[in-house]
């Protein structure tokens, strides 16, 4: 066979398992969350269908595919069709260039921020390339007592970047939609938001961007602050399948987080929300950008370590005041809605 013939084969066989992987992700990311919160709130979860519930998300899956699919009649008939393709070919296309790969190439608060959050990471690793980032978090960091050198922490960048890393994560859960940033959706109204008049496969589709869009984030964060597929492994024993294994590890993590938060935090308000992306993520990462700007220049060798500790809790004590309420109501809280409605 042709060499040009045999790589598109081997790339389009690629193709498909990743994507038959996303597909099966997606629905034990659902089954998954629904027993973590059940579990949380002393609930059953799903028990019915296969092995502990585990082929629930698939029924409803076949549920969704044969129901009838109503279109409004005000609707536009190309972008009413086309919304939800539009909303899942980006939520795969994004996976293409995440941590197996060789390169890394809503609100705009948020999205200001993530991007922002990235920068610090870029700095220290010196490239763009998500392969030569996960490889300059390869190895151990050391302390050093006297003559001894003590490992204590992989060589990620979630320590020196932990304000990053923590913008980073506050800025996905809102571009995903996710608890307690769930503005768009409002998953406890009646009406369930933008997709209120889809069903069937198309409703379908919303649903699996959405999480195929956390599995991006999860991904995306492992990559930047986690060292991506680095970790220990067994030698002699499957080397190639231990990498993979660790990445996947660290992408269930996150996922857990989502779920975690899900489950605990109510939803804020649209203008806290933007309050939160504007006078507190865009801040904080420039002024980390800052910070880690003097530590590459500048000579910190004698006193870096406490420098970063202290900044880091500083910089953390100050996003979780943000994140509490305030003591006391503003006066537009106390003020009555307008047609006797509850404020």
């Amino acid at each position: 066979m042709d060499a040009t013939l045999w790589g598109i084969l081997i790339m389009l066989i690629k193709v498909v398992a990743v994507f038959a992987f996303l597909m099966l992700s997606v629905l034990f990311i659902i089954w998954l969350e629904r027993k973590v919160v059940a579990l949380m709130q002393t609930r059953i979860g799903p028990n019915r269908v296969g092995p502990m519930g585990l082929l629930q998300s698939l029924a409803d899956g076949i549920k969704l595919f044969f129901k009838e699919d109503i279109r409004p009649l005000s609707a536009d008939k190309l972008l009413y069709p086309l919304a939800p393709v539009l909303m899942m070919v980006p939520a795969f296309l994004s996976i293409s260039v995440i941590p197996f790969g060789s390169h890394f190439g809503s609100q705009p608060a948020q999205q200001l921020a993530q991007g922002l959050s990235l920068v610090g990471v870029f700095m220290l690793a010196g490239t763009l390339s998500a392969a030569q980032i996960v490889a300059a978090q390869h190895g151990v960091a050391h302390l050093h007592l006297g003559n001894s050198d003590i490992p204590v922490f992989p060589n990620w960048y979630l320590l020196p970047q932990l304000p990053m890393f923590l913008v980073f994560m506050m800025a996905g859960i809102a571009e995903t939609n996710r608890a307690p940033f769930d503005l768009p959706e409002a998953e406890t109204e009646l009406v369930g938001g933008y997709h209120t008049e889809y069903s069937g496969v198309k409703f379908a589709l919303f649903f699996l961007a959405e999480y195929l869009n956390i599995i991006t984030v999860s991904a995306v964060a492992t990559t930047l602050f986690l060292g991506g597929p680095d970790g220990p492994i067994v030698h002699g024993f499957l080397p190639w399948l231990w990498p993979i294994l660790w990445f996947i590890a660290k992408i269930y993590l996150f996922i857990f987080m989502f779920i975690w938060l899900r489950a605990t935090l109510p939803r804020l308000r649209f203008d806290r929300l933007m309050a939160i992306g504007w006078k507190l993520l865009i801040p904080v990462t420039l002024f980390w950008i800052a910070v880690t700007a003097v530590r590459l220049v500048v000579d910190l060798s004698r006193f870096r370590s406490g420098l970063l500790v202290v900044s880091s809790v500083l910089l953390v004590l100050l996003l979780l005041s943000f994140l509490l309420p305030s003591s006391r109501p503003s006066a537009a809280d106390e003020s009555a809605a307008p047609g006797g409605s509850a404020p």
